[in-house]
């Protein structure tokens, strides 16, 4: 059911390869100051994503697994909204 058509399959594609580019930054390229590519992904998968503000500072593996939980959870509205519009 989450993954039940191509419109909520392509976004959660989209949403793993914004994590993958998140991941990417922080652990390869060393910044003095900071980088703003883990706000995309959050900011992708709004608004289950703002649980975030809930989590404690550093908790990087909370914040990938918030987004990944997040990212589900709008796939799954994403497919009862296509059914439903698709059956209207």
């Amino acid at each position: 059911m989450v993954a039940g058509d191509w419109l909520s399959r392509g976004y959660l594609a989209v949403v793993f390869a914004l994590l993958a580019w998140a991941w990417a930054d922080a652990s390869f390229f060393p910044y003095d100051d900071a980088s703003f590519a883990a706000v995309v992904p959050a900011l992708f998968t709004a608004p289950a994503s703002l649980l975030f503000v809930l989590l404690p500072e550093g908790t990087e593996g909370s914040y990938f697994g918030l987004v990944t939980v997040a990212a589900v959870l709008n796939a799954t509205a994403i497919t009862l909204l296509a059914r439903t519009a698709r059956s209207a």
